[in-house]
């Protein structure tokens, strides 16, 4: 599905390219009728046109420079105002050219395109009363009261039937619009509220992990605590051997700092906005909550990370989350197979690198383990949400779609690459530039 702003942009692009098209040809043919015009003599003809054709050129050529909505409605405006000036002259001089007066029926469709539901009405309206007027007031410069009664009526009535279903299918489109940007804005707010529920649930499943690593320096500070204190009241410590100590102490709480600070920013709501990112400090900040899990299991991690690698364009909590859940299920993957081989290795190894895909530079994430693998039958599920192998209780069945859903976001694919009985291979490749 594309998002809205890419919707917009294809709008925009839309109305665009027709324009143009309409203004490329509209350009010679207005001075083409001019010049009729100063050949038999018809000078305020001659003026009239000249102006118009002058004017569409200037928004011709400003149109060109200036691509956005605005200027389209602009310029739309001035197209719009010149036809319905010539379609007034066809009124006035050659009403009897039924030929010609089919020409109106367009003057609604490009309103309500151009302009859309609310302005194109007000155009149309407008139009519809001038019509009506020349074809049925009591103005005898108007050649159109040489048509019949009839002939009127008909001419007017399709006129107002075009209108009419124009107005109702822009309407239409634009409520059905309406309801899709609710509706896709309702699903954005839903996704926010999963992911960040997947968040906590994430920080729950590491609790013992991240408990044991504040432990660590806990238990450093505090033992060196209590040896300080049987020396001093000994009579037996010095100075350097205090200035050991004490700088124990701070590189022991800065660790502790640095693991708290980054739990409060990961289970924090997610900005909206897309920065640029390093993925392997991503990486660390994920092994910062996970590694003293992994560590706690008994399994090796392996780490071929790239140097100098160009930073993408993403959201660091997010992606840190994709790294979480594929390092949870790699780590359950191998729990899960030691339960039937208990001397089975265990081995998750990521790694980094650029790769060129469509002659595009990007970002190439492998994370690889020595798990059970996925079977055959259930390879097409995976990123289904709520679809889980493992026991009750255990998984969710959201990791995965949850993962896939912002590695699409951030136009990158996610995929297994390889996958057996002795583990599997998730790749992840983030573009540096944008894809569309």
């Amino acid at each position: 599905m594309a998002k809205p702003a890419e919707t917009d942009h294809i709008e925009i692009l839309r109305k665009y390219r027709l324009l143009v098209s309409i203004l490329a040809v509209a350009i010679p043919v207005s001075f083409a009728f001019a010049l009729e015009d100063l050949i038999n003599h018809r000078y305020v003809m001659f003026t009239v046109g000249i102006f118009f054709s002058a004017s569409i050129c200037v928004g011709f050529f400003i149109l060109l420079k200036k691509k956005n909505i605005a200027m389209i409605k602009w310029t739309s405006r001035i197209v719009l105002f010149m036809y319905a000036c010539i379609i007034m002259t066809v009124y006035t001089l050659e009403g009897n050219n039924l030929a010609k007066f089919l020409w109106i029926y367009l003057f609604p469709l490009c309103s309500f395109f151009f302009l859309g539901e609310k302005e194109g009405s007000i155009w149309v309206v407008l139009f519809c009363a001038i019509s009506a007027l020349a074809l049925f007031g009591p103005f005898e410069i108007y050649d159109a009261t040489h048509f019949l009664l009839g002939q009127k009526f008909r001419l007017f009535l399709v006129l107002l039937l075009v209108s009419m279903m124009t107005f109702t299918y822009e309407s239409t489109r634009t409520r059905a619009e309406k309801y899709l940007h609710q509706s896709t804005e309702q699903l954005k707010q839903t996704q926010v509220q999963l992911v960040q529920a997947a968040k906590l649930a994430a920080i729950g499943q590491m609790a013992a992990g991240v408990a044991h690593e504040l432990n660590q320096p806990l238990m450093v500070i505090r033992g060196n605590a209590q040896l300080m204190l049987r020396r001093m009241n000994k009579n037996q410590y010095d100075i350097n051997c205090l200035e050991k100590e004490l700088n124990l102490f701070l590189k022991n709480t800065k660790r502790m700092m640095r693991i708290i600070d980054h739990l409060k920013t990961f289970s924090r709501m997610e900005d909206k906005n897309f920065t640029q990112v390093d993925v392997n400090a991503v990486i660390n900040n994920c092994l910062l909550m996970m590694g003293e899990q992994i560590r706690l299991n008994n399994i090796e991690l392996i780490l071929n990370l790239g140097s100098d690698l160009p930073r993408v364009l993403g959201k660091i909590n997010q992606l840190e989350q994709v790294f979480l859940n594929l390092l949870t299920n790699a780590k359950d993957a191998i729990c899960q197979r030691r339960e039937n081989e208990a001397n089975a290795p265990g081995v998750i190894e990521i790694a980094t690198r650029m790769v060129k895909i469509r002659a595009k530079d990007e970002i190439e994430i492998k994370i690889k383990d020595t798990g059970t693998g996925i079977k055959n039958k259930d390879i097409d599920n995976i990123f289904d949400p709520f679809f889980t192998t493992k026991e009750v209780g255990r998984g969710t069945g959201l990791g995965l779609s949850i993962s896939y859903g912002i590695i699409r976001d951030h136009q990158g694919d996610i995929d297994v690459v390889e996958t057996g009985p002795k583990g599997s291979v998730f790749r992840i490749t983030l573009p540096l530039e944008s894809r569309v």
